[in-house]
Formats: structure tokens, sequence, C-alpha cells
């Protein structure tokens, strides 16, 4: 049985396929998610708004930035990226697949 790290790292390219589709139908962020993004990244290579964070998540992916899993409150399992930003703060990213969909779940500043 695979460990936590390696069932998430078995859905890199699943969550990297879903961030580059359309929004409406391949993913989205929670509303603290959005929030939050859009306060701590207003602008990220020319993108605002759930783009910026958007982008930001895709890029640490595609760099295999690491991930754990994580179990939700609803039984599900989720994966998680400790990031820090280019100003030094912490921040926490929860991610989960739901319904073929990527949803972002957290994006905020944290040590988890």
């Amino acid at each position: 049985m695979p460990n936590a790290e390696d069932a998430c790292e078995a859905r890199q390219a699943e969550f990297i396929r879903l961030l580059q589709g359309d929004e409406e139908e391949q993913w989205r962020l929670t509303y603290p998610a959005m929030n939050e993004g859009r306060r701590i990244l207003p602008n990220y290579q020319g993108h605002f708004g759930v783009y910026a964070v958007n982008l930001f998540i895709l890029d640490l992916l595609q760099r295999n930035f690491p991930m754990h899993q994580v179990e939700l409150g609803s039984g599900e399992l989720g994966c998680v990226m400790n990031a820090q930003l280019d100003d030094g703060r912490p921040l926490y990213i929860k991610l989960k697949i739901e319904d073929e969909m990527i949803v972002v779940m957290s994006f905020h500043i944290s040590i988890h």
C-alpha cells in the first residue's frame, strides 16, 4: 500500500490537468480560499484573483513541490502543500478532487 506522500504524488498529473482546464468545469476555489488568495496573492505573473492562485498552485505542482495526504472532516482524503511566499511567509494549500474537479479548499498563511 502506498504511503500518504505517494498517494498525493500519484495524483499530481491529475491535479495539473484539472488546473489547466476551464474554471467552470475543472477547478474551483472555496470561498475562504478565494478570499484569502485574493488578499495574499493579488497579482501573480500578470494574473489576478482566482487565476493568480490557480497559476501559483499549478507552478508548484509542475515543479514537483512536495505534498502530503490529510484526512478531511468528511473522511475523504486531501493533499496539502506547505509552501513559502517570496516574502518568506508560510503558505498552507489544501487540495482535493471531487466529481472530476479539483477544489482548492485552503490557501492561507499558516504553519500546519
